[in-house]
C-alpha cells in the first residue's frame, strides 16, 4: 500500500515527514508479470531504473496555412526533434548500456488550415548510471535547440525527476533471500535481467538499507505487462506476498536481536 507511487512523489513525502527516521530496514514487494509464476526475485544491487520526465516546447509563429512563408511552423521542428531523440540510445551511448528514451506525447495545432504558434513534446528517460543520465539530458537539450533553430523557432527544455534507481542493499537482500527461502524453498531467484521500470521506493535508501522483491503473479503463457488493461494477477500469489512481509518482519527482528 505504497503512498502515491504512480506519480513518484509518495516516498519523498513520507521521508520529509520524519516519521520513519528510526526505521532499521525497508522491505517491499511488487507483483511483477515477467517473473515466472511461483517465483520471487530478490537480487543484489540495481533492480529498477532511475527516471526523468522531459518536456520540450518549440515556439514558432502561427498563421494561415495558405501563407506558410510568413509563419514559423513548429511542427517540422517537433518531428525532427522526435526522430533525433529516438536515435540517442543508438548513437550516444554504448550498445550494452541499459537505457530507454521514449516520447509519449506530441501536441501542436487544433485545425487543419492553421499553422500553430507552438508545440510540445513530452517523454521519459530511464537509466541506471548517472553519467548516462547526464549525457542523455545534454543530448536532448542539443537536439531541441538545433531542431528548432533549423526552422527559425525557439526551444525550451525542462526535466522533472521521476525516481532514482531502485538499489537493493546487498546485506539486506541476502537476509531476505535467507528468510524467504526458508518459508518457500526453491521459490527465490537471485538473478534476472535489469528492468527499465521506475519505483519511488528507491528513495528510502536515504534512511536505511532497503530491499525490493518482485513476485511472479500471472499463470498465463504470455503475461500482460503492468499498466495494460488486460493485466490480471492470480490472486493466489497474495498469500505468498502476505507471508513474505510477515516472515521478513519477524525473522529480521529475531536475527538482529541475536535470538
Amino acid at each position: 500500500f505504497q503512498a502515491a507511487e504512480e506519480c513518484g512523489k509518495g516516498a519523498r513525502t513520507i521521508i520529509d515527514s520524519r516519521l520513519i527516521d528510526d526505521v532499521d530496514v525497508f522491505y517491499a514487494s511488487h507483483l511483477w508479470p515477467v517473473v515466472p509464476y511461483g517465483k520471487i526475485y530478490i537480487g543484489d544491487g540495481p533492480v529498477l531504473a532511475g527516471g526523468d520526465i522531459f518536456s520540450i516546447r518549440i515556439q514558432g509563429r502561427g498563421g494561415h496555412g495558405a501563407k506558410a512563408y510568413s509563419c514559423i511552423d513548429p511542427i517540422p521542428a517537433l518531428t525532427a526533434a522526435v526522430d533525433a531523440i529516438h536515435g540517442i540510445k543508438a548513437l550516444s551511448v554504448p550498445g550494452d548500456v541499459p537505457l530507454t528514451v521514449t516520447v509519449g506525447r506530441i501536441q501542436s495545432g487544433s485545425v487543419a488550415n492553421v499553422i500553430p504558434d507552438s508545440g510540445i513534446i513530452e517523454g521519459t528517460m530511464r537509466w541506471f548510471d548517472n553519467e548516462v543520465q547526464r549525457t542523455v539530458k545534454r543530448r536532448i537539450e542539443e537536439i531541441a535547440r538545433c531542431s528548432a533553430m533549423a526552422y527559425g523557432a525557439g526551444a525550451e527544455v525542462t526535466f522533472t525527476p521521476l525516481t532514482e534507481r531502485t538499489y537493493n542493499d546487498e546485506d539486506a537482500a541476502a537476509e531476505a533471500r535467507r528468510i524467504l527461502g526458508g518459508l518457500y524453498p526453491d521459490m527465490v531467484l537471485a538473478e534476472m535481467p535489469l528492468d527499465m521500470a521506475c519505483e519511488d521506493f528507491s528513495y528510502y535508501r536515504e534512511i536505511a538499507p532497503a530491499v525490493m522483491a518482485l513476485i511472479g503473479c500471472q499463470k498465463a503463457e504470455t503475461p500482460c505487462g503492468l499498466h495494460n488493461p488486460h493485466f490480471m494477477i492470480d490472486e493466489e500469489v497474495l498469500e505468498f506476498g502476505t507471508a513474505l512481509y510477515a516472515g521478513f518482519a519477524e525473522q529480521y527482528q529475531v536475527s538482529n536481536a541475536g535470538g
